[in-house]
């Protein structure tokens, strides 16, 4: 498990992230997108969803396992359905986030050098 955390270490001063490993990360953990790309708080909030619906989608297994009911077994597709659903906007928000990763910095750069050009 240690490997993959040197991932978000290794790339923590680069200029631009990759979109590839953001989706990547976001597939293989809960999160790790947005981990990847800086967004901590929204990465806390998407990986205990993802985890959540998991754990519903096991317990809900379980008891149809015990009752042989369809009912069980039909919600713990929902909520599969959702967990898969929120891997997918992981996935495509990390990669989102990826692209536009230090668009902040470069948009506080911008204003400045334009307004050298008006001054001159």
């Amino acid at each position: 498990m240690t490997p993959i955390f040197l991932l978000f270490l290794a790339d923590s001063s680069m200029v631009q992230k990759s979109p590839t490993k953001a989706v990547v990360l976001s597939l293989l953990i809960p999160g790790g997108g947005q981990f990847y790309t800086g967004n901590y708080i929204k990465g806390i909030i998407i990986g205990g969803i993802e985890i959540l619906f998991g754990y519903l989608a096991y317990n809900e297994h379980l008891l149809a396992e015990k009752s042989n009911e369809t009912y069980h077994i039909e919600k713990r597709n929902r909520y599969l359905w959702y967990m898969g659903g929120t891997i997918l906007y992981s996935m495509a928000d990390a990669y989102i986030s990826a692209h536009f990763y230090r668009y902040k910095e470069i948009e506080k750069i911008e204003p400045e050098e334009e307004k050298e050009k008006i001054d001159k």
